[in-house]
């Protein structure tokens, strides 16, 4: 028995609340790809860590599953972090699964996270009641009328391949909505900035907004209309090298935007020589962070989907001095 199973443990009603309450603030920028599996199926997540392994190897994408968890450590709000901080879920449903109080457990999280920004998929491992789950809310990564132990070995390695591919999009496709997350969260700050006015305290509304929901971004006005989608299957056609350009795209920003914070203190600092030097230094950080804007946006016309005029208010506030 697994030392997570102990004699006793419950899933419900107080102590359940209490694990959500205790772990209520998700990380603000998702990595990784959380694994919900029994562990009867243990054999399933080998083969799809195979699979993985190219992308695993690189540090394309930090896989996490249950056994990352250190002995004494408090599982479930392990379990909950992690998702959190997912950018991708993958729940492999087996008859074992479904029977299973924790991977039922994993599933209600990762339900409950969707909407801030995580992806999930299924993969359907062997013949189950799927339809009597809340399965159905989730996409299935392949097609639950073939499980994967009805295929031959070959085709079931080339199933293996397709997950594999549909879940490095959803990670390319966090890492963009990552990247406009930084400049939603960038804009108000620079505006302030360079009008020498209080940063707002509150978070800004913008007239546009990026938006993940599952496999895809919206750019949606404060009214709701949605003015352009970006869909994970848009990144299919991409080599390497410009899958590795997108994580750049969301590494440099993020780099680049927690040195702007790390300034923020220095730039109202008493001292006018410290101050001096935090305003020089952030307005490097300001023109670096602009360049990288223009550089994002060009990516993404090359993908067929225009976003300069949704992000023209960024662009004039990058132009002024």
């Amino acid at each position: 028995m697994h030392w997570r199973q102990r004699t006793g443990d419950t899933l419900q009603g107080k102590k359940k609340d209490q694990v959500m309450a205790g772990n209520e603030r998700a990380s603000r920028f998702r990595k990784g790809v959380f694994v919900s599996y029994s562990h009867k199926d243990q054999k399933w997540l080998d083969e799809l860590k195979t699979a993985l392994s190219p992308l695993t190897r690189d540090e394309t994408i930090d896989l996490w599953d249950d056994s990352r968890i250190l002995p004494g450590s408090g599982w479930e709000s392990e379990i909950l972090n992690a998702i959190q901080r997912s950018r991708v879920a993958v729940l492999l449903v087996s008859q074992d699964f479904l029977a299973s109080d924790y991977p039922v457990f994993e599933m209600k999280m990762i339900l409950e996270q969707r909407s801030s920004g995580l992806t999930a998929f299924w993969v359907p491992l062997t013949p189950a009641l799927y339809e009597h789950t809340p399965l159905g809310q989730i996409q299935a990564a392949y097609n639950p009328a073939t499980p994967l132990n009805t295929l031959t070995r070959p085709e079931r390695q080339e199933a293996l391949v397709q997950i594999a591919r549909r879940i490095a999009q959803a990670v390319d496709l966090n890492a963009v909505a990552n990247a406009f997350k930084i400049i939603d969260d960038f804009t108000p700050q620079l505006d302030a900035f360079i009008k020498r006015a209080p940063e707002p305290v509150e978070e800004v509304s913008h007239h546009v907004m990026a938006q993940q929901h599952n496999e895809q971004i919206s750019f949606n006005t404060r009214e709701g209309k949605t003015l352009e989608v970006i869909h994970a299957k848009d990144l299919m056609s991409l080599d390497g090298d410009h899958q590795k350009l997108i994580r750049a795209y969301e590494r440099t920003m993020k780099e680049l935007f927690e040195r702007w914070v790390e300034l923020k203190p220095k730039r109202i600092s008493r001292d006018p020589e410290i101050a001096r030097e935090a305003c020089e230094e952030s307005e490097k950080v300001r023109g670096q962070l602009c360049h990288e804007l223009q550089e994002l946006l060009a990516f993404i016309a090359s993908l067929g989907k225009s976003l300069y005029d949704h992000y023209i208010h960024v662009q004039f506030i990058c132009q002024q001095k």
